[in-house]
């Protein structure tokens, strides 16, 4: 139907512009431009062929450590990280990823640990995945 073809359009458009340098003025347009089309009531849904980081990455509890980890193996394999280790409750935490919409929030916990694993989610699904915290570059590197 014709917004699956918008869609589409969209798309192309936005690897398109991926590959080009935009002026400072321009990059903020097209920021606001990818917040109207790509969102639902929490926030903003980026693009992952446009999207600053890949990964918002939240350590809850005792996980720092685990974390840091997590977060040096996937930036030395290239992949793009933006890591919360501030000091604020799980649910405002959860809030901020869906508010800044990247692909993929990880998030690593006491819980998570127990099970050696990292709960990931796809910004625009509700399906939680674990993710071994040994498996966690190669499974970064397969989605």
């Amino acid at each position: 139907d014709s917004d699956d073809n918008k869609k589409v359009l969209i798309f192309e458009f936005l690897e398109f512009v991926s590959r080009v340098k935009l002026e400072e003025s321009e990059l903020d347009q097209f920021k606001k431009r990818i917040n109207e089309i790509f969102n639902d009531e929490k926030g903003l849904i980026w693009p992952r062929t446009v999207a600053p980081y890949l990964f918002h990455l939240i350590s809850l509890g005792g996980a720092g450590q685990a974390a840091e980890d997590v977060y040096d193996q996937l930036n030395s394999a290239g992949i793009e990280v933006l890591w919360d280790d501030c000091v604020e409750s799980a649910g405002i935490k959860l809030a901020d990823t869906d508010l800044v919409g990247l692909p993929y929030r990880a998030i690593i916990s006491d819980k998570s640990l127990e099970k050696k694993s990292v709960e990931v989610k796809a910004r625009d699904s509700e399906q939680v995945e674990m993710v071994g915290l040994d498996n966690m570059v190669g499974w970064a590197k397969s989605v």
